[in-house]
């Protein structure tokens, strides 16, 4: 298998991984679980059980202090951010245009690749990218939206903030293991909510019994796996390539919560996701590459 497909092929697990954390969290609420306490049980156990598994591995190599600071901006800054962002825009202005918002960070990704120079504006991107935010409008839908300037100002901002974490954790995965990043931005974004919570009063580590079911999923499914395969994927396709691939998260989402919540899955939104699934087959169908010293124009023998 190609870098290239196994490298989609892990990005989209991320993203079935995400796409799980909204399910998790709806059953997590169910037994009074707050936001600031399920992040924080999130990301923490995640980074209990990933360094259980680096501690493990003998001839690990471990992050400096030039590329520590760089994981300590990428969970305890970066991923914050943007997860308060969210959701604060989210209570001024809808969660489907909140998260349509959001989507724009794929565009945004592509745009800074090709200032800097390591990515070519192709036919077959722009197609991608068209193809990715069209599924995506199709599926989160905005009728009946109230716009709100302060809830769009700060669903771009968490775009932007995500577009950083991407650019970011592209570099980073050239000198770092995907293990090993998961497992120090896991634990700075749970040392962040750890703070947030305490300053705020919110965090109460105590869960009911039954809780630990969808929390458990939550920390294995979203949030180890996801992670994991995202920096691997990400290490193999690009950041841009990345950005498009993750598009299927909202669509697994939808079908999810169809299946597992019971909510209705609408025609249009069927076609939303073939239209992300025609911009994921054009990012992974590998392209065609002149043979050296043939006319293009003629049959190769």
């Amino acid at each position: 298998m190609s870098p290239t497909l196994s490298g989609a092929l892990l990005v989209i697990i991320s993203a079935v991984g995400f796409a799980c954390m909204p399910i998790f969290a709806s059953f997590a609420y169910v037994y009074e679980v707050n936001v600031l306490t399920l992040l924080f049980l999130r990301f923490s156990l995640a980074a209990l059980l990933l360094f259980a598994i680096l501690i493990c591995r003998r001839n690990q190599v471990w992050p400096n202090l030039s590329q520590l600071g760089r994981l300590g901006l990428l969970g305890a800054v970066l991923y914050a951010l943007q997860s308060t962002c969210y959701f604060l825009a989210a209570k001024y202005t809808s969660p489907g245009l909140t998260s349509l918002i959001l989507y724009t960070y794929p565009v945004l990704v592509a745009a800074y690749g090709i200032l800097r120079g390591y990515e070519r504006l192709t036919l077959r991107t722009i197609a991608a990218l068209a193809a990715s935010s069209l599924g995506i409008t199709l599926i989160i839908g905005t009728i009946g939206t109230t716009i709100n300037s302060l809830g769009v100002a700060l669903a771009f901002a968490a775009a932007v903030v995500y577009t950083c974490y991407i650019v970011i954790s592209k570099e980073l995965t050239k000198e770092l293991p995907a293990l090993v990043m998961s497992a120090f931005v896991t634990l700075f974004a749970a040392a962040s909510f750890f703070l947030l919570g305490m300053f705020t009063g919110e965090l109460q580590p105590h869960a009911p019994g039954a809780a630990w079911l969808p929390i458990g999923g939550l920390v294995l499914i979203a949030t180890v796996m996801a992670i994991i395969t995202f920096f691997a994927g990400l290490e193999r396709v690009g950041p841009t390539r990345a950005s498009i691939l993750s598009t299927t998260e909202p669509f697994v989402t939808v079908v999810l919560a169809a299946v597992c919540l019971k909510q209705s899955l609408s025609l249009t939104q069927l076609c939303g996701g073939l239209a992300i699934l025609s911009g994921t087959f054009l990012v992974i169908m590998p392209q065609a590459k002149p043979v050296v010293g043939t006319d293009p124009l003629k049959p190769h023998p």
